[in-house]
């Protein structure tokens, strides 16, 4: 694809807009002054701070600061200090003689509460188990950028699930580490006083810091998946370098047990084992019965994602013959199914089909304990007396299950109990709740990692050269700073920017738009054919005249019945303005005047959508822009009662 130029007015010579770190976001009706970057070296006194006019006002550092961020970024500086006190005294040299790693900015650019549906043929297999349909939880998302040259480069992006104090079983307190990525940019490309990389230990030092904070928050576990991408895969940041090879899964268990090391000898992880090692092996004194229900459910994690292809294979007949393939079971199977009910033949097979296809990859399913965890119930140890034993390090019993152990017999004893004394610590009291307060951050960027890396993809913003990966930070923290707050618009999928006026749409890709600007690009491309649509409509005001008759009381259950309402041609919507109250709102993201230029059907969303929100207390509301609406109410008026809409709607 040819590359589009810019001409400097300065200097009047042409470079590509890549190179040139041209903004064409900002270029709206070509207007805009350009001043090449070498033309902005040249008035630029401190080289320190250059920062070029053309789309580079916008820096990591202009975006929110969170007590996640401050942590590890503070974390961070701390340790790359003493990293290179460390080289400079190796070397017999003064601490600004040796190269270091400077301007490096920690940003949580996601922070969203989000909620896990459980698999409903996986929920009928448990009777008796009050095991929930929904497991909420918070999506993070963490950035690191540097300063290379004077321009901000996004370098190393991470996604978390943080199940806190407030999730049921058995994903109370964990922590998923979902995806990690990046590119190799980072200055100087050098070995640390350590042995390793200095980008290793950059990346090492964000995650250890990341447990660090989850463990002062009473978080008592952390999960992760070692899965490399495969050859030509992105996971986060769109085409890396040729030069960045893809980690063999080896080196990358590897590099992730180096990790858990480290946060072992800083006594931030107390102990690490494999999910096979402690959910499907047996202790001499586990009470607890070996079922599916107590394995982490984690959104997309690798067993929740192969549930629905064993279940398949676990059918009605494989049930009824359950008896014939318990016989032939393996020896740890068959002691694992001693734990279990006689009436949970399905969770049997079940149990044994996940560890069969985990078993010729089990390291690869780590488990970090930042807490200490019974070995007899499971339960979290977070304040009191804890027993352990000296010799078997991986006993520890809590305060009731060793009260419970007086009067059992000497079979039910722990074995190691019954060999050797038991030692007695008292345990550092951990937050009862999980939530630290930090600000929310809503962001349709990093909505997901699919979503990132699409609106990556889309807009050619990739990351193969240094000058690439330039001008697509640029624009990534462009979007991110200049993107405005939407109330009455879709969003464009490729540019992020509020449509107003034409747009154009996919049936078949329901969520995606496309804006004027866009479209009009000479390299736009979408796999399926696009329709226009506008908002221009003459009959658009006479079709909502209805809502006028609608009672006051009513209009309120209307907008919450319409966002829980999803029908279908077998199962259409009996309600009587389901459909109008859901065109009200498709009118509402397509109108070019909106509520700033006088559109009275706009307006009267606004309201509903205010006097909704209002009284909202769901931190997940279905409601569309609910969330949006909470944080103006503090701004803007309010009305009292269903009869400020009405007489807006009376009004129209």
């Amino acid at each position: 694809m040819e590359e589009p130029w810019v001409q400097c007015e300065w200097c009047q010579a042409w470079q590509h807009q890549i190179c040139g770190l041209f903004n064409e976001r900002k270029n709206v009706g070509g207007n805009a002054e350009y001043v090449c970057p070498l033309c902005c070296l040249k008035v630029i006194n401190d080289n320190d701070q250059m920062t070029f006019r053309n789309g580079c006002a916008f820096s990591a550092k202009d975006l929110p600061c969170t007590k996640l961020s401050d942590h590890l970024e503070r974390r961070l500086n701390d340790r790359l200090k003493q990293e290179r006190e460390c080289r400079a005294k190796d070397s017999g040299k003064n601490f600004h003689e040796v190269p270091g790693a400077e301007d490096l900015v920690v940003r949580v650019v996601l922070s969203l509460p989000r909620k896990v549906e459980v698999d409903k043929q996986f929920l009928g297999i448990f009777h008796g188990i009050n095991y929930r349909s929904e497991l909420p939880y918070k999506s993070k998302a963490i950035a690191l950028f540097q300063k290379i040259e004077g321009v901000d480069v996004f370098l190393f992006g991470m996604y978390v699930q943080e199940y806190g104090s407030d999730c049921s079983q058995p994903n109370n307190r964990c922590v998923y580490i979902s995806y990690l990525d990046s590119v190799k940019y980072l200055c100087p490309d050098i070995k640390s006083a350590y042995g390793e990389s200095l980008r290793t230990f950059v990346y090492h030092e964000i995650l250890v810091g990341y447990l660090e904070y989850c463990k002062k928050r009473g978080f008592a576990s952390c999960y992760l998946w070692v899965c490399p991408p495969t050859k030509g895969d992105d996971f986060l940041l769109y085409c890396h370098p040729k030069f960045q090879k893809n980690l063999p899964i080896k080196t990358l268990r590897k590099w992730y047990r180096t990790m858990f090391s480290k946060a072992i000898a800083e006594k931030i992880v107390l102990s690490s084992t494999n999910l096979c090692e402690f959910y499907f092996a047996p202790s001499g004194c586990d009470k607890l019965k070996i079922t599916a229900a107590r394995l982490p459910y984690f959104e997309g994690d690798y067993w929740p994602s192969k549930l629905e292809n064993i279940l398949k294979v676990i059918d009605q007949k494989a049930v009824e013959e359950s008896d014939k393939k318990v016989k032939n079971m393996s020896k740890r199977a068959m002691k694992a199914c001693k734990s279990l009910s006689n009436d949970s033949p399905k969770d049997i097979l079940l149990m044994e089909k996940i560890e069969h296809s985990m078993k010729d990859n089990k390291d690869d399913f780590m488990v970090a304990h930042l807490q200490y965890i019974c070995t007899c119930c499971h339960e979290v140890i977070l304040s009191g007396k804890r027993w352990f034993c000296n010799h078997c390090k991986k006993l520890q019993l809590c305060e009731r299950c060793v009260d419970a152990e007086v009067g059992r017999t000497a079979e039910d004893v722990p074995v190691c109990r019954a060999k050797h004394l038991l030692s007695q610590a008292i345990v550092d009291p951990a937050p009862s709740d999980t939530e630290d307060g930090d600000i929310t951050i809503e962001n349709k960027l990093f909505e997901n990692r699919h979503s990132f890396l699409a609106f990556c993809q889309e807009n050619h913003y990739q990351f193969d050269t240094l000058r690439q990966a330039k001008h697509s930070s640029m624009m990534i923290l462009y979007h991110l700073n200049e993107r405005k707050e939407q109330v009455t618009g879709n969003a464009c999928s490729l540019c992020q920017e509020e449509i107003f006026g034409s747009s154009w749409m996919c049936k078949i890709c329901l969520s995606f738009h496309a804006c004027k600007a866009c479209y009009m690009r000479q390299d736009f491309s979408h796999s399926h054919e696009l329709t226009p649509s506008s908002s221009d409509d003459p009959a658009a005001e006479i079709q909502f005249k209805w809502l006028v008759s609608v009672d006051p009381k009513d209009i309120l259950s209307l907008v919450m019945h319409c966002s829980r309402c999803n029908p279908s041609e077998s199962q259409p919507c009996s309600y009587p303005y389901c459909s109008k109250i859901k065109g009200l709102f498709h009118h509402s993201t397509l109108c070019s005047r909106g509520v700033s230029k006088g559109c009275k059907y706009c307006q009267n969303v606004w309201l509903m959508l205010q006097l909704h929100a209002k009284d909202c207390k769901d931190s997940d509301c279905r409601v569309p822009w609910c969330r949006r609406f909470k944080g103006r109410l503090s701004m803007q008026p309010v009305p009292h009662t269903a009869r400020g809409i009405h007489q807006g709607l009376i009004s129209a």
